[in-house]
């Protein structure tokens, strides 16, 4: 009887020291300036410091995407950063919710999607019609959601490339005409030296989306206090000035 107690006190113990505790898996692709492989991004920045606030730490692992999703849906991970609400992934993972959809207010950003061309190009985007275009708008393998919003504008697309400077270096020797990318990959883009001069902005954005740190179901119905708890002190420390990044709003 005493090695039983002992064992389930052993147990609670190491439970509580690991509360708090999240491993998340990013893309092992850059993505934009929002997470990185092998060093924080600007989201990355501010769910640690989210969960540090809170007496826990953030264990990042990096994984191409869709091996992401399938370790999330397995437990393997406790989550994911970052995922857009959409009707797949709302059926494979956890989000905070208000009126039975993703809560805005809680996501880790809501970020614009724009188009780039060659300086100079002739391709012209009124907010309504993409004018101009030679073939397909490339994006980045891997971002569904991306695809998905030029999809539903009805413009052809293409996803060849894995990461947004392989899309530049198939814009700049004409493969395509027009890329498309997140707002803040775009003016980092824009602000290189080896890019001076070389790109230029189409028109306003054309879609908006929030991201949001998504659980595994398994995960969330075992630890949504803690969870709960995550998501509120993430819009507090967005929405508060209790953080100030890249890329965020």
């Amino acid at each position: 009887m005493r090695a039983k107690i002992l064992i389930l006190l052993l147990a609670l113990l190491c439970q509580a020291a690991h509360a708090g505790d999240w491993t998340i898996c990013v893309d092992s692709n850059d993505w934009g300036v929002y997470t990185y492989p092998d060093h924080d991004g600007s989201l990355q920045t501010l769910m640690r410091s989210a969960a540090e606030q809170l007496g826990g730490e953030v264990h990042f692992v990096a994984y191409p995407w869709r091996r992401c999703e399938l370790m999330a849906e397995k437990g393997e991970v406790d989550g994911l950063l970052a995922v857009p609400w959409t009707a797949l992934s709302r059926d494979r993972f956890v989000f905070p919710m208000r009126e039975a959809r993703a809560d805005t207010a809680q996501a880790v950003s809501v970020v614009d999607l724009v188009f780039l061309q060659r300086a100079g190009g002739g391709a012209s985007w009124d907010g309504r019609t993409l004018r101009g275009l030679t073939g397909r708008v490339a994006h980045v393998q891997g971002y569904a959601e991306l695809g998905g919003a030029l999809d539903a504008l009805g413009i052809p697309t293409s996803d060849d490339y894995k990461s947004d400077m392989l899309d530049v270096r198939a814009l700049l020797a004409g493969r395509t005409n027009v890329i498309a990318t997140y707002a803040e990959s775009a003016d980092l883009l824009l602000t290189m030296p080896d890019l001076s001069g070389r790109l230029a902005r189409v028109g306003p954005p054309f879609a908006r989306l929030a991201y949001y740190v998504a659980f595994g179901k398994e995960v969330y119905e075992a630890r949504h206090a803690e969870i709960d708890a995550l998501w509120h002190e993430i819009a507090d420390r967005r929405h508060g000035g209790g953080y100030s990044g890249t890329g965020l709003r």
